[in-house]
């Protein structure tokens, strides 16, 4: 789901990719975690080693991160993992080449937060993506960043009326 910022609401998008929705729009306005993992293998191998549970809310949550950095890869998007405890809502940071703007622009740039949860997205977890702004790196600040959250559930009406 992409996200614009609180003043360019009215400029969503909705789009439905196969059964994946997402909401687009342009916004306005990651810190790098320690890892021991760097792909959706390595990972994999890691939980194994440290017995980490596939039901755990770590296990999910970092599947689901990696799923989502496989997936957008394939749509044009160039994504580094940042997830983690003190990631500051924002799970993957890179860039967007959209295939329909001119080769000499350059690509949106993306803070992307993933949601593994079970309930629908609700207008808070809109609002935790748009505070995510505020902890972006340097470089990803100001009118060519897109917020994007991905889900695996649908959101609620109120969020896709908003």
């Amino acid at each position: 789901m992409l996200w614009p910022s609180a003043r360019n609401r009215s400029r969503i998008k909705f789009t439905d990719i196969g059964r994946k929705k997402f909401y687009s729009a342009k916004t306005s306005s990651a810190s790098s975690t320690p890892q021991s993992h760097t792909s959706l293998p390595t990972f994999l191998a890691y939980a194994r080693s440290a017995s980490l549970s596939p039901k755990s809310a770590v296990y999910t949550g970092t599947y689901y991160e990696y799923l989502c950095l496989s997936t957008l890869s394939r749509l044009g998007f160039s994504l580094s993992r940042t997830g983690g405890r003190s990631d500051q809502g924002i799970d993957l940071i890179g860039t967007w080449s959209l295939p329909s703007i001119p080769l000499h622009h350059p690509p949106l740039k993306c803070l992307i937060q993933c949601k593994a949860s079970k309930s629908k997205i609700t207008p808070d977890v809109v609002r935790e993506l748009e505070g995510s702004f505020a902890g972006a790196p340097a470089g990803f600040t100001g009118e060519e960043v897109v917020g994007v959250l991905c889900a695996k559930r649908e959101a609620t009406k109120g969020v896709r009326e908003a």
